[in-house]
Parts: structure tokens; sequence; C-alpha cells
């Protein structure tokens, strides 16, 4: 049996070039954008502390030399909690999850019994939330894994579902290290798909 899929991912080079294909893959998968972030949102968290000044230079200078595939994709787009919802409302899945996504989903504005996860590119709970990937340079953890986990009011603190082990290496970009890590969460969610979460 095949599930009805709602997938919410980023809108940067990262998620174009990853989810370019997608849709021909997995024919039960809706996918939308979520534009709820830009640049001043990405300043006002490195201004209050939530990413490092180094990381945030790390990755902007990554997403700077990373060539953007074309794709030629109309998906919708979604802004805010109550646009989700509203589509959420419309495709009626029976499991939504979250890839790169910037929006903190308020749990509580979708039906208790909906299943919602996001996949999470570094090891939880240790490396839960933002610049994980740095985080875990910086600390020499390079043995890491991309998680499947249960949305909860409390970002990447839910219950950790599946797992996909990769390896960051300290003598490669962080580009490169970024790369590895969003392949391995493609990898998981590829997996989870195929296998209806099973």
């Amino acid at each position: 049996m095949t599930i009805k899929v709602l997938l919410v991912i980023g809108s940067d080079k990262i998620t174009n070039n990853l989810f370019r294909d997608f849709e021909e893959k997995f024919d039960n998968v809706t996918i939308v954008e979520d534009h709820s972030r830009n640049i001043v949102s990405s300043l006002k968290l490195v201004l209050k502390g939530r990413i490092p000044v180094l990381a945030a230079f790390l990755m902007f200078a990554a997403n700077l030399v990373r060539k953007k595939l074309s794709y030629t994709k109309n998906r919708s787009i979604i802004r805010n909690n109550s646009d989700l919802l509203e589509i959420y409302n419309d495709h009626k899945p029976e499991v939504m999850i979250l890839f790169r996504a910037g929006l903190v989903i308020t749990r509580r504005a979708f039906p208790k019994n909906s299943k919602i996860y996001n996949v999470h590119s570094a090891k939880l709970p240790k490396f839960g939330g933002l610049a994980s990937i740095y985080r875990a340079l910086k600390s020499g953890d390079y043995s890491q894994c991309a998680s499947l986990h249960v949305v909860t009011d409390k970002i990447d603190g839910g219950q950790v579902l599946l797992e996909v082990p990769y390896f960051l290496d300290p003598n490669k970009s962080y580009l490169e290290n970024e790369e590895q890590a969003y392949n391995a969460g493609i990898i998981l969610l590829e997996n989870a798909i195929a296998n209806d979460f099973s």
C-alpha cells in the first residue's frame, strides 16, 4: 500500500538540487516549498546567538559556490502555519514530512492524530537545532546520522524513528560535509517513503 505524503521542503539551493526529480520517483508525494525564511530572518538568528557567526559564514559561502540545478516544477508555496494548514486540509495526507523547512510548526494547529515527521541531518538529541553540521564538525563528532523523528512542540525533540549513518570528514570543505549530511537525509527519506514508514 502506498500512503499519501505531504513533503515540506526549504527553498534554498540544497533542497532545489536534492528534490528536482523527486516527484518522478514518488507519485504519492506532494511537495510544498517553505518560503518563511529569508536573509533577514537568518541574520536575526545570528544576532540572537542561535547560529554562530562562523557557522553562518560557512553556510553562506557554501551556498554561494553550490551550483543550482534548474527545474520547472510548479509547487505550492507556504510562508506560515496558516498556509501550511490550508494545504494540509486540502490534501489530507496520511503523513507530513519536513526537510530543511525553516517554518517552526505549531503542532497544536494540526489534528492531534496527524503524523508529522522531520528529517534532521545530524545525530539527535545531541545535535538538534540549528547549525548542527557545524557543531558536529567543531566538536569532532564525525560519526553522524540523518534522523527521522516525530515533530513535537520542542524543536528536534520528538522520538527518533529511523536513522541513516554517515561520516563527516574534517579534511573536506564545509560544503562537502553539508552535502554528505543531506544526501544521507535524502536516502533516509526515500527509504521511509518507499517502505510506507514501517
